[in-house]
């Protein structure tokens, strides 16, 4: 079908989409909801 470009490109900007919102929501909403005096975590990431 030809098709193989079309898809790369799908791909690719929907692997960059994803990988902005993960960075977006790690650094901004994560960094609200401590602002926001939310629970707590440990240091170490919680693991015991």
């Amino acid at each position: 079908l030809h098709t193989e470009p079309l898809f790369v490109l799908l791909g690719t900007f929907t692997g960059f989409g994803a990988g902005f919102y993960s960075m977006y929501r790690h650094l901004v909403l994560d960094r609200s909801d401590e602002l926001r005096g939310g629970e707590e975590r440990d240091p170490d990431g919680g693991a015991e």
